[in-house]
């Protein structure tokens, strides 16, 4: 008998870890940054072109978001002589600062888009992300 699609990926998952890491990581191949506070199931909601909201399945409460364009957001920090290289990890609140102004928007949104801003800075904190693998 042949194996289903659900059988299959249930083989192909095992054992395979699905919770969120409370860590912020750098994701080269999708050139964009993840970071989870709390480890609810979730789903994404799309704030603006840099910005993606992780909302927790059972609350809609903000649990966690995306940063996308790392490396131009890099490049574009540079243009302004703002250096990266710690060696301890990046302050992720400076990635949240500059998508933010990065971004484009309308008019419409701007409201909810800064207040979505600012609570996740809140949420990010002192957080720190690796970027060694920028390019």
């Amino acid at each position: 008998m042949a194996e289903t699609i659900g059988e299959f990926f249930d083989r192909v998952t095992a054992g395979a870890d699905t919770q969120p890491v409370l860590e912020p990581s750098y994701n080269p191949h999708g050139d964009c940054i993840h970071y989870h506070w709390r480890t609810d199931e979730f789903f994404a909601d799309r704030i603006d072109d840099k910005l993606t909201v992780y909302r927790s399945n059972s609350s809609g409460e903000a649990v966690g978001c995306q940063i996308k364009g790392i490396s131009a957001l890099l490049k574009k920090l540079g243009d302004f002589g703002i250096s990266l290289n710690e060696q301890d990890g990046t302050p992720l609140a400076i990635f949240i600062f500059a998508s933010q102004v990065a971004a484009e928007s309308t008019e419409n949104q701007a409201a909810d888009r800064e207040k979505m801003y600012k609570y996740v800075l809140e949420q990010v904190g002192k957080a720190k992300v690796e970027l060694e693998q920028v390019a």
